[in-house]
């Protein structure tokens, strides 16, 4: 079964449009491939570095594969949604309609997935193969070859495997956008290493530390918030990277740049520079590769 779900999931990503990463299925552990699995929210994705993001540099650091599975907006619920490590829940609305083999029908998600990046996914409802794809402000659900009749019913999306592939290295740079629910994030997070772990034995995981940016500052509660956080992402089953440290205390020396009276600032207030920035929180294309050098290091001291 799950032979022919990845089969036929891969031929309906095909069909409406989406080239994907081959995976492996995650019914046991594989041997890894020498490649890069990032996960995270817009942090990860670039958003601010013009066309430099820290998955993109830190492919050219290590010369290997690095697969950018950041998504702007995203807080840590989903994206271990995304990663496979949890299921959804997806409320089906009026009758189905017969696209071929597929029935599709209007649904409204329990989490607000694939709204920036990649707009499809795979995984099952019920044992039926499914591809949930978000387009023009909603959510539709594609069925293949399932007899269910699923009007106006609720049911559980699991994602697929095709998700999380089997490469050596999965980084996880999550919980930004609900830092101040620690809780939340530690589980959600604790959730995936988990997930990682069980489909490849040989994985080796990152999980970087949240950064604050303008107004959070010594003092601040979103200050506090973060660094409580880091304290407890530190303690993962995981090599945790302190990338707001290296941010504030290396990064701008590593990246040739003269602190400015802002920047110095910054610094006394614990914050990451403004010459690393390009808002009050995202990066520019100075701190998204001193982000890069940051876990390639950690990455190197691990093997």
């Amino acid at each position: 079964m799950k032979v022919k779900l990845q089969v036929v999931i891969c031929i309906g990503l095909l069909f409406f449009g989406l080239v994907y990463l081959p995976t492996q299925s995650s019914s046991a552990a594989t041997k890894p491939v020498n490649a890069v699995t990032w996960w995270g929210d817009s942090l990860s994705a670039g958003a601010g570095g013009k066309g430099v993001s820290s998955p993109s540099e830190l492919s050219k650091l290590l010369k290997i594969p690095v697969l950018n599975k950041g998504v702007g907006g995203e807080g840590s619920s989903e994206i271990a949604i995304r990663s496979g490590a949890k299921t959804m829940t997806i409320r089906f609305w009026g009758e189905g309609t017969k696209q071929g083999l597929w029935t599709k029908y209007k649904v409204l998600p329990s989490a607000s997935i694939l709204q920036q990046g990649s707009n499809i996914i795979g995984g099952n409802v019920k044992n039926c193969l499914a591809l949930l794809k978000y387009e023009a402000g909603s959510y539709t659900t594609s069925l293949f070859k399932c007899k269910q009749n699923f009007s106006n019913l609720d049911a559980k999306f699991e994602i697929a495997g095709l998700e999380v592939t089997n490469t050596k290295y999965q980084i996880i740079w999550s919980g930004r956008n609900n830092a101040s629910d620690s809780t939340t994030v530690i589980n959600d997070i604790t959730s995936m290493i988990a997930r990682m772990k069980k489909i490849n034995s040989g994985v080796k995981i990152f999980v970087l530390g949240v950064i604050n940016g303008n107004g959070e500052g010594l003092g601040t509660g979103t200050y506090t918030a973060i660094t409580t956080l880091n304290d407890s992402l530190n303690q993962l089953d995981a090599t945790y990277v302190d990338i707001r440290r290296c941010l504030i205390h290396q990064a701008l020396d590593r990246e040739k740049l003269i602190p400015n009276l802002q920047d110095l600032s910054d610094i006394e207030n614990d914050l990451v520079p403004s010459q690393l920035r390009s808002d009050g929180i995202h990066l520019n294309a100075f701190g998204y590769h001193a982000v890069a050098i940051c876990v390639r290091d950690a990455i190197k001291a691990t093997n």
